[in-house]
């Protein structure tokens, strides 16, 4: 199943609440500790805030987000929708994000020499969410993502990596049994060479991962991007070519 744990820091609402129909503007800090269906971890650990307009109609039993700026961990978003007696209804976007704010926000690194990277590349991200609040079903995630002609450059030791592209979907549409992320295209190229590669991944309480993967990776930017566990320094090359299958157990 699907679990949220969020921390709220500070959380601030006004409005004329005894009027039929009013406009609550709410404010908040908080930290989504973890977002997880089944043992895929979707997010986690990641700051966000808000500052927004709610319109409710408490006749028509209605609550409405108009389209509104929301943050997390620094990056701007779109949202807007609507809570109904009958349905929710929401969808976030993707609000001028570029590649090298991923990088230097969402991805967490503890290697103290590598510096905030540079780089070019737009991000798109589109989510919409959608529940049946008359039946027991769950709700209904959709969201694709990804990079569109993208570059990474690590000022200090000139680490690059260019021409990335990435375009990927995740989807719980028709139930668990149904529920996918899939990786279509991760296409980017180093001094080491071009890479590229593709996964999707299915059954997520028990995890399944199959895909491709073709090309040479740097170790030394990998390790920049995505601080391996327990290592200092790393260089060298890995070359692969490999289709891949991993079923996990519970």
């Amino acid at each position: 199943g699907q679990r949220y744990r969020t921390h709220i820091h500070q959380l601030a609402m006004n409005g004329k609440f005894t009027d039929t129909r009013y406009t609550v503007h709410a404010a908040s800090s908080l930290k989504v500790r973890q977002a997880k269906s089944g043992d895929v971890t979707l997010i986690s650990n990641k700051k966000a805030s808000f500052d927004i307009d709610v319109n409710v109609d408490r006749k028509k039993g209605t609550v409405e987000i108009p389209d509104a700026r929301i943050y997390v961990a620094n990056l701007p978003f779109r949202v807007k929708g609507a809570v109904t007696q009958e349905a929710m209804d929401f969808e976030v976007h993707a609000d001028n994000v570029q590649l090298e704010d991923i990088a230097n926000n969402m991805i967490e690194r503890e290697t103290k020499d590598i510096k905030q990277f540079e780089g070019t590349g737009n991000v798109f991200f589109n989510l919409f969410i959608h529940g049946n609040l008359t039946t027991t079903d769950p709700t209904e995630i959709e969201c694709d993502f990804g990079v569109t002609n993208g570059s990474l450059r690590e000022p200090t030791k000139n680490l690059r990596i260019n021409k990335v592209h990435v375009a990927a979907k995740y989807s719980n549409k028709g139930g668990k049994d149904k529920e996918f992320l899939q990786l279509n295209e991760l296409d980017f190229s180093t001094p080491a060479g071009p890479f590229k590669a593709k996964m999707r991944i299915t059954h997520f309480d028990a995890p399944e991962y199959r895909g491709k993967a073709n090309g040479i990776l740097s170790l030394k930017m990998v390790h920049a991007l995505f601080n391996i566990p327990y290592v200092e320094t790393v260089s060298g090359q890995v070359r692969m070519s490999t289709d891949f299958g991993i079923h996990t157990r519970k």
